[in-house]
């Protein structure tokens, strides 16, 4: 759940949102990268071990809501509510280890193909970006304690099916010169063109 940066709103001209929503919530470390800059964070995870886990150590801040089941159903019930710009980053998907598999191995395609239906210009922020198009061995070591070794296979999520469910009015950002997000590299923005790429 990265932080965008300066140069990331100077580049676009688009104002910061109050809310901001992930999908996967894991560890919560994402939530608590953004926390104290964002009016309301919502967090979705399907793991329901992750869920109580979340719910324990944010129950005291008034501004988190951590929201169990799949994404793909419930960012829209979430977003039904919101009637306004929001940040969204997109990060549900199985990490292997104690991370939960759902209907599918990742969500990725059909919240983009629900956030095209959206009438605001929300900011979408997809991770892992590095596994697009692709299969094969993701992880930090075979024995590692949060992000185990794990084979994927995200193959039918190429770059140019994420282009075609982007709005027409909206570009795509690489991060991977890591100007525009804190965190890690492998992401791309997606957000409504500024008025000089018009």
């Amino acid at each position: 759940m990265p932080n965008l940066t300066n140069l990331f709103y100077d580049l676009t001209s688009l104002q910061k949102t109050k809310c901001y929503i992930e999908t996967g919530a894991y560890r919560g470390d994402g939530i608590k990268a953004v926390m104290n800059f964002y009016d309301q964070v919502h967090s979705i995870e399907l793991s329901p071990q992750w869920v109580d886990f979340n719910q324990n150590q944010f129950r005291d801040f008034q501004n988190i809501f951590i929201h169990s089941g799949d994404s793909k159903k419930v960012l829209p019930q979430i977003l039904e509510g919101i009637e306004e710009p929001v940040t969204i980053h997109l990060d549900a998907h199985y990490s292997g280890g104690p991370t939960a598999f759902g209907e599918e191995e990742t969500p990725l395609i059909q919240e983009l193909e629900f956030l095209k239906t959206r009438s605001y210009d929300d900011i979408i922020i997809i991770d892992d970006c590095r596994m697009v198009g692709k299969k094969g061995i993701s992880g930090l070591g075979p024995d590692h304690p949060i992000y185990p070794n794990m084979n994927f296979d995200w193959t039918h999520i190429t770059n140019k099916k994420i282009k075609s469910l982007m709005k027409e009015d909206y570009f795509l950002i690489s991060n991977q010169v890591h100007q525009f997000t804190d965190g890690a590299r492998d992401r791309y923005i997606m957000c409504k063109k500024p008025l000089w790429l018009v």
